[in-house]
Formats: C-alpha cells, structure tokens, sequence
C-alpha cells in the first residue's frame, strides 16, 4: 500500500519537512513494520505541482528515500505518492502514481492508496488494454466514462465500486480536476477500505492544517519524527467524498 500527501495553498515554507516524513515512513513505515522487519514503500514516487501559471508532473521508478532530492514546487496543489504496489499488478514508472487522464471538459489527475478490482470494472468499461493497466488508471477510466460536474463522476465511480464489490483494499483517493472552459479547479479526497477488511489506523487520512495553508496525509506521516511540531491534524471521516474549489489566483482567500 501507499503513503500519500495532498497540499493546497501557501504551502511552500512548509513543504520540506512534509517531503520529509514521507521520504521517512517510505523508507520505513512504523505502522507496518513487522516481526522486526521494515515495512516500505518502494515502487516508484511521483509528485504533481498545479500553480496558476503552471503544472509540473513526473513520476519515477526509483524508491522514494530519505535521500531523495526534494523536488522545487512552488504555492498552489501538490501531491506526492510514494507506491508499495498491489498484488498482481505491474511495477516501472509508467504505474507510479499521480495518473493522469483528459477529456473535452477537464484535466484531472489522480493517486490513490489500496487496491480496485481492475477486471470488475472492465465489465463496465469493456478495455482491451485492461491487464495491462494500473487498477488506479483504470478507476480513473471509471471515473472519466461518467456523466455530469467531476463531483458527480467521482460519487458515481465510488457508488458503482461500492455496490460491485470493486474495492479490494484501500480507496484512499486524491483528485484534482481543472475544467477546461473556465480553469476552475477542484479537489476531491475520500477514505475507504473494502468490505473485507479493517479500517484501521494504517488507512485512515489525515486533514493538516498551516499558516495559510491545507493539507490531507496518510497516517504515518504523522508520527515520523520529521512531521513538524507546529502543524494541526485531525482524521477525515471515513466514507465521506470531499470537495474544495480553489482559486490559484487568490490562494490566501481558499487556503
């Protein structure tokens, strides 16, 4: 499973010691340390800045370690995944994480921590490509092949996962989804797990908060010994689809 960071904001003083703690628990992460053995995230990181003038994304297949050199972002939305990868599928930076996918109406990026059951959703989708596919692109393609605002994509891919029984691990998902016509931009996060199994500390998402600045982490960020001191944590609710509009021109307003 995955280790994940989504920022908006004016995030940028604070950035290198959140880059920190996960290059720390992506090393190795202390909720699944086991029978004395590390527990890491090793597959590859990716990170994508969105600024209002901006967009960088790269994804690497090289582990995420404490010495990795920070990437440079600036104000605005980040995300950073560090991916441990799910069983059966496929390794190499093209299945690093965020994912990435357009249509007529919006550019929408994704990562995501867990598992989808990729060839249930492919009953709907009908992909030829699917096998080859990461579960998170597929999901994405879910999302993408619905009708209606990104909110309502999203409600209707996660809607159809949950009824189908698609969720075979964790749904832990950032979104960040522009709209072609008029550059407004979205955010959306929500935290699961499948019916199967535990919600249990490892899954759970954590709302963060700075000085002019917001933020959602995995859960082991916050107990690595770089997290900063000075920043507010609480858990988001599980189950629940949230949404933020921000405005990158005016961030201090929407942080």
């Amino acid at each position: 499973m995955c280790r994940m960071i989504l920022l908006w904001g004016n995030f940028s003083d604070d950035f290198g010691s959140i880059f920190r703690s996960l290059e720390d628990v992506a090393q190795d992460d202390p909720l699944l340390r086991k029978d004395g053995k590390k527990g890491s995230h090793k597959d590859g990181w990716g990170f994508l800045n969105i600024t209002d003038d901006s967009i960088e994304y790269r994804r690497f297949a090289t582990p995420l370690t404490l010495k990795t050199s920070e990437p440079k972002v600036r104000d605005g939305l980040a995300i950073v995944h560090a991916r441990a990868a799910a069983p059966g599928e496929g390794l190499g930076v093209l299945n690093t994480h965020p994912f990435h996918e357009q249509d007529e109406t919006y550019d929408v990026y994704i990562s995501h921590n867990g598992w989808f059951d990729k060839e249930g959703m492919n009953d709907i989708l009908e992909l030829e490509t699917v096998k080859s596919m990461n579960d998170t692109e597929v999901f994405l393609r879910l999302v993408m092949s619905q009708k209606g605002t990104i909110e309502t994509r999203v409600k209707n891919a996660l809607d159809l996962s949950r009824k189908n029984g698609y969720i075979k691990g964790g749904a832990n998902i950032y979104i960040i989804a522009l709209r072609k016509a008029t550059n407004e931009t979205t955010i959306i996060f929500f935290s699961d797990v499948g019916p199967e199994l535990d919600y249990n500390e490892f899954y759970r998402l954590y709302s963060i908060t700075g000085v002019n600045w917001n933020g959602i982490v995995s859960s082991s960020l916050i107990i690595s010994d770089y997290f900063p001191n000075k920043i507010e944590f609480s858990p988001i609710e599980r189950g629940k689809i949230y949404t933020r509009k921000i405005d990158l021109s005016n961030l201090k307003q929407t942080a």
